[in-house]
C-alpha cells in the first residue's frame, strides 16, 4: 500500500503544472457536522430531503436497504453508511434521520487534503497539525476521513446540493498523528467534484477537531 501511494505522488507530480491545492488549508474552519443517513429504500427521502439548516457541513450517507438490489436508491448505497450508523450507535432508519455533532473549541487542529484522481483512486491524508504540548503518546486517537461528491442543486433529482460520501477510511493513532492513504473512486463518480472531509476523535467518541478540503485553482 505504502508504495502505491508513492506511485500516485509520482504520476501527480509529472501534472503539477495543471493541478489545484485541494486542502483544508484555505477553507472555513469545521464547527459542526450534519450527517443525513438515508435508507436506499426511501426514493422520496432523495427528492424531499431533511433539512439540516445553513450553518456547518452537511454529509450525505446512502445506506443499503434488506431489499439489496432492488432499492430505488441501491446504486449509489454504500456500506460505509452502516459502519457508520454502528459507530453512532443508531439503527438503519426506515426513511431518513439526522444527527449533528458540534466540533468543540480545542487545542487540537486537523488538516486534510487529496491529490488528482488516477486509475480509479485518489491520494488523501489527514493528520494534526496542532495538539496539546503535553500530549500523551499512548493516547489513542482515531481519524475519520470522508471521499465525497458534491452533487450540484437540480441534478440527480436532488433539489439541494449534496456531499455524498462515497469512501471512508478509519485509522487508531496511538504513537503516530498522521495517515496517507489512496482511496478507491466509485464507478461513475465525477471525479473533479470530489473533496474528503476528516475529523479525529478521542477513545470516548468526542470530536476534536475537524476540516474539509477546498480545491485552488493555480495562479
Amino acid at each position: 500500500m505504502k508504495y502505491l501511494f508513492l506511485l500516485f505522488l509520482a504520476l501527480q507530480a509529472s501534472q503539477v503544472a495543471a493541478q489545484s491545492s485541494c486542502s483544508s488549508d484555505q477553507a472555513v474552519a469545521v464547527k459542526l457536522i450534519s450527517e443525513r443517513f438515508t435508507n436506499a429504500d426511501c426514493a422520496a427521502c432523495w427528492t424531499k430531503p431533511m433539512l439540516t439548516g445553513t450553518s456547518g457541513t452537511t454529509l450525505d450517507w446512502l445506506a443499503p436497504s434488506p431489499a439489496g438490489d432492488d432499492a430505488p436508491l441501491s446504486a449509489a448505497a454504500n456500506r460505509d453508511a452502516l459502519l457508520r450508523l454502528e459507530n453512532l450507535k443508531i439503527s438503519l432508519p426506515k426513511e431518513q434521520v439526522v444527527i449533528k455533532t458540534d466540533i468543540k473549541k480545542s487545542k487540537f487542529k486537523v488538516r486534510v487534503a487529496h491529490g488528482l484522481a488516477v486509475a480509479g483512486y485518489i491520494g488523501t491524508s489527514i493528520e494534526l497539525t496542532r495538539f496539546p504540548k503535553i500530549k500523551q503518546p499512548s493516547r489513542k486517537l482515531t481519524a475519520v476521513l470522508l471521499l465525497t461528491e458534491t452533487i450540484p442543486k437540480g441534478t440527480a433529482d436532488s433539489p439541494i446540493e449534496r456531499s455524498l460520501v462515497r469512501n471512508m477510511l478509519i485509522d487508531t493513532w496511538s504513537t503516530t498523528t498522521v495517515t496517507r492513504r489512496p482511496l478507491s473512486i466509485p464507478a461513475g463518480v465525477n471525479p473533479d467534484n470530489l473533496r474528503v472531509v476528516g475529523w479525529v476523535h478521542d477513545e470516548k467518541g468526542r470530536v476534536l477537531a475537524a476540516a474539509q478540503s477546498k480545491c485552488i485553482e493555480p495562479k
